[in-house]
C-alpha cells in the first residue's frame, strides 16, 4: 500500500510541474530574428532598440536553460551584440 502511496504521490507531482518555457530551439530562433533585424533591417533608431530588446529577452532566455559548455559563448555573443546596438544608436545621435 505504501508502495502505490509513492507511485501516486510521483505522479502527481509530475504533472503538477510546469513545463518548461524556454528551448534551445527558441533561443536560437530569437538570435536569428535579432541578427536579421540588426543586419538586414533599416539602420534606425527604432529598429536598433527591437533587435536589443529581442537580445535582451534571449539573454533571460539563456539564464533559464540548462548550462551547456558553449553557454558563456552566447552569453558573450548576445553581450557583444547589445553593444554594437547600443554604440550604433549613440553614434547617430551624436555624430
Amino acid at each position: 500500500m505504501a508502495t502505490l502511496a509513492g507511485v501516486a504521490m510521483l505522479l502527481l507531482n509530475h504533472r503538477t510541474q510546469p513545463a518548461p518555457t524556454v528551448s534551445w530551439a527558441g533561443l536560437y530562433y530569437h538570435l536569428e530574428e535579432a541578427d536579421q533585424l540588426r543586419h538586414s533591417g533599416p539602420h534606425t533608431r527604432e529598429n536598433f532598440l527591437a533587435a536589443a530588446e529581442i537580445f535582451r529577452r534571449a539573454r533571460v532566455e539563456l539564464l533559464e536553460l540548462p548550462a551547456e559548455p558553449y553557454t558563456a559563448d552566447l552569453n558573450r555573443y548576445i553581450k557583444w551584440r547589445l553593444g554594437e546596438l547600443y554604440y550604433f544608436i549613440g553614434d547617430d545621435e551624436n555624430d
